[in-house]
């Protein structure tokens, strides 16, 4: 049990203490996941706005958009599709942009799973309101 733990806490530590995208002063592409539990077009809405915004202000390219509403959390096809295109030879993105880690997953095992899958393909799992710095408004 105590090896699940630190495993655990280490995975959760490496996440949070992620870099900013684009540390590495090349320009990156990124795809947008946005997710809302109830079908509101306005909360996707300004999630998209937000990371758009953010990803203007990193010199980042969004080159495609996933998500939709009124899904339960674990239930997404989209982000199934997305993590499909992650993985496919075809990839044009090296990131993945959230507005916030629950809207991959309301369980902290479900977004490491996710973050982990992303990290074994070279794809980094970027969540604005998490950065250091990011003028995303905290709810």
């Amino acid at each position: 049990m105590k090896e699940k733990f630190d495993w655990f806490r280490e995975q959760l530590r490496r996440l949070l203490s992620q870099p900013e995208i684009g540390d590495d002063g090349r320009p990156r592409n990124a795809v947008g996941y946005v997710r809302s539990a109830v079908e509101s077009a306005e909360a996707m809405a300004s999630q998209r706005e937000a990371l758009q915004n953010w990803a203007d202000n990193a010199g980042c390219h969004v080159v495609r958009w996933y998500g939709e509403g009124g899904r339960a959390a674990g239930k997404d096809p989209e982000l199934d599709k997305l993590l499909s295109d992650a993985a496919s030879d075809a990839r044009d993105f090296d990131a993945v942009l959230v507005w916030d880690y629950a809207r991959v997953s309301r369980s902290p095992w479900g977004l490491l799973e996710v973050n982990e899958r992303l990290r074994d393909l070279d794809v980094e799992l970027v969540c604005i309101k998490q950065l250091p710095g990011s003028d995303v408004e905290r709810r």
